[in-house]
């Protein structure tokens, strides 16, 4: 069963329609930020834009940006908002991200931002 790339509404449509409105790499943040469900592969993001993978990424590195990057900082982000305003526990955290074990998460978590889970709780959880 292939997870669907289309959330909220989103059709697939050309790319070159994308490139008029905004770059690329803001129109792959943007649709990053709108799957809720497992970050799609290159692959599938660039079959969205009804174009290669190779195309979407010559286009990215075209704007000094790698689709890896993007992902990653999709998933920094959505980590730090459950673990502070959603105060999920760490675990549940890391599922919803994809992780199927916690101390992987912990160890990417502290690669994207210098510290483990609980401490960038401690420190900025409200």
């Amino acid at each position: 069963m292939q997870e669907s790339l289309h959330p909220a509404g989103l059709d697939r449509a050309p790319a070159a329609r994308f490139m008029r409105a905004e770059s690329m790499k803001a129109t792959v943040q943007r649709t990053l930020a709108a799957v809720r469900e497992a970050m799609p592969s290159l692959e599938q993001m660039a079959e969205r834009f009804s174009m290669s993978s190779r195309t979407l990424k010559r286009r990215l590195q075209g704007e000094q940006a790698r689709y890896s990057d993007l992902v990653e900082t999709e998933m920094r982000l959505r980590a730090e908002r459950l673990l502070v305003e959603e105060r999920l526990p760490v675990a549940e955290v890391a599922h919803q991200l994809g992780y199927h074990d916690v101390s992987n998460f912990s160890r990417a978590f502290r690669r994207w931002t210098g510290r483990t889970p609980r401490e960038f709780r401690d420190r900025f959880g409200r």
